[in-house]
């Protein structure tokens, strides 16, 4: 009999695969990650930048092929992953590094992802990405 701590072992092995099978498609370039993200209905993108907000397919997919024209290639490092789950919805508060490879060199920022997933037949589906850089403290002058 499957206890709760091995159905949260599973869950997370399984979670952490697909954030690393992103990883992975986004450093490749890869534009099935709009497929991947999109598997099984609605999902929605929202990144650091202003104008990183995708709720449809298509501007998923024109944010990405925009990503990926860049003379960068960009790859998440995750450490620990904060994980919960109720009925078919689970999410995760991952921090990360940011890695952004340029051809002579690798710049690492700090990276927050909160993730929405939804259990659907055979597997976990992305809902939500949500992900930024922490902006450094407002600077307070004096009066």
């Amino acid at each position: 009999m499957e206890t709760k701590a091995s159905d949260a072992g599973h869950l997370a092995a399984e979670l952490r695969r697909m954030l690393e099978e992103m990883s992975e498609r986004v450093f490749a370039k890869d534009l099935s990650l709009v497929d991947h993200f999109w598997a099984g209905g609605k999902f929605w993108l929202f990144g650091s930048e202003e104008h990183e907000h995708d709720e449809t397919r298509e501007e998923l997919g024109r944010h990405m092929a925009a990503l990926f024209a860049k003379p960068y290639r960009v790859r998440f490092a995750f450490d620990r992953l904060s994980i919960d789950q109720h009925g078919d919805m689970a999410w995760l508060n991952a921090p990360a590094v940011l890695e952004v490879h340029h051809a002579d060199r690798v710049a690492r920022t700090p990276y927050r992802l909160f993730a929405v997933f939804q259990h659907m037949g055979d597997g976990w589906r992305w809902r939500v990405f949500s992900g930024s850089e922490p902006a450094p403290p407002p600077q307070i002058n004096p009066v």
